[in-house]
């Protein structure tokens, strides 16, 4: 028991036992029915000073109307969208659309595009009536697909079922996220909801076609 340790150097000063009757003394520690849990937390919460808040509660409630001025002031900016001089012709619901590429490990398949979006034909009537194909994603706004609607020579439009309708085109998406920066033909491909709207597309896509 502690009340049977004898003191040592350095704790000469330390008193074993029960001092005037109470358990303050270091002995006290062998006893459980009698130690006082309480008495320490006092006393720790005594030695223990709070840190006073620089701030009182209007400073807090203030700090909620406090407003920052921009350095420098920027006047709004007008961006163009790319069809000032283009009206649209038709505007079609995708359920995705793919292209036909190389995937991480270097194989030909298809790869996902865009889905759930319009896919729209623009016509400039400034150039000859030339159209071209917009595909944008529907969060994220951006292009997925952009090209001039290709000749029947070089499209090769078809259909693979009566959902999905395959071309080809020289795509200016494709080409910007291309390493090599070089223009060259690709397979797109469309799957549509329902036949309908696949056939409604590919009329228009001939129409166009029909303007060169």
């Amino acid at each position: 028991a502690f009340s049977e340790v004898k003191p040592v150097d350095g704790f000469s000063n330390a008193q074993w036992g029960n001092i005037n009757n109470r358990n303050e003394g270091f002995g006290s520690f062998d006893n459980s029915a009698t130690f006082n849990v309480n008495s320490l937390k006092q006393t720790s919460s005594r030695s223990v000073q709070k840190p006073k808040s620089s701030l009182n509660n209007n400073d807090e409630e203030n700090c909620s109307e406090i407003t920052f001025k921009p350095i420098i002031e920027l006047a709004e900016q007008s961006v163009d969208t790319g069809h000032e001089s283009e009206e649209i012709l038709e505007s079609f619901m995708i359920k995705s659309l793919y292209n036909w590429g190389k995937d991480a490990t270097n194989q030909p398949t298809w790869k996902l595009r865009a889905s759930q979006t319009n896919i729209s034909f623009y016509i400039d009537r400034n150039k000859n009536n030339k159209t071209r194909i917009v595909c944008r994603e529907f969060q994220t706004n951006k292009l997925r697909i952009n090209h001039y609607v290709p000749s029947k020579q070089r499209g090769n439009l078809n259909c693979k079922s009566d959902k999905l309708i395959i071309w080809t085109a020289i795509d200016a998406t494709i080409e910007s996220d291309n390493e090599s920066n070089r223009a060259f033909p690709t397979t797109f491909c469309a799957k549509f909801a329902d036949a309908k709207i696949a056939s409604e597309f590919r009329l228009c896509f001939e129409k166009c076609q029909s303007f060169m």
